[in-house]
């Protein structure tokens, strides 16, 4: 009989884990996968906008240096000069418009900024224009220049103004862009620009800025 108690007692022990136990166990496991979902989710999600922040900053700064670059060495030519709508102005060296600039490059020729469509997307032009001599043959056909799509990393320009915030120094201008991507939303840059050849008040007054 003390054997068969014994027994007993043994096979009690190893009966396993009883409904309530497993009722708890799956409990605390779903409650550690939500945990640990949130954690790698938020995880995710950090990392994604600092990526898109990351690549936005880049051709932000990409798009602004070649702006910067050509504005600061913009030479006080004065010429006539067409605006967008096809009205003609004269005695100009710069004409300012809402989303396009034209100028004169330290090269002598007549470009502007401006943007263009492509395959749907909307990006940075730098505007090489037509060229005649005297006889009225074309000396340079215009030519249009972009950066390659794999350098704008998904973004598109969404929006660019060129804005004389001070009417008393026209010849410190702001570029404010405005990049769209798809996945990682959008960023903006706005820099200030001033064109040092135009460095005082008779060159200022050639500059001619239409925000409408």
């Amino acid at each position: 009989m003390p054997r068969s108690s014994h027994n007993k007692r043994k096979k009690l022990h190893n009966q396993g884990m009883t409904l309530v136990e497993m009722i708890v166990t799956f409990a605390l496991l779903s409650i550690f996968m939500v945990c640990a979902t949130m954690i790698i989710s938020a995880t995710v999600q950090t990392y994604h906008r600092s990526k898109g922040l990351s690549y936005g900053m880049q051709v932000g700064d990409m798009l602004v240096s070649r702006i910067t670059k050509e504005l600061e060495s913009a030479q006080c030519d004065v010429t006539k000069m067409e605006k967008v709508a096809g009205e003609e102005v004269e005695d100009v060296a710069m004409l300012v418009e809402k989303n396009v600039i034209q100028f004169t490059n330290k090269q002598g020729s007549h470009v502007s900024f401006e943007l263009v469509q492509h395959d749907g997307r909307q990006y940075l032009a730098e505007k090489y224009y037509e060229v005649r001599d005297e006889g009225g043959n074309v000396a340079s056909k215009e030519i249009l220049w972009t950066f390659d799509d794999k350098a704008y990393m998904g973004y598109e320009v969404k929006n660019m103004e060129f804005i004389i915030k001070d009417a008393d120094h026209p010849s410190i201008v702001c570029v404010a862009l405005t990049l769209d991507n798809g996945t990682y939303g959008q960023y903006e840059i706005n820099e200030y620009i001033e064109c040092y050849q135009f460095d005082n008040s008779e060159k200022e007054s050639y500059i001619k800025y239409y925000p409408d």
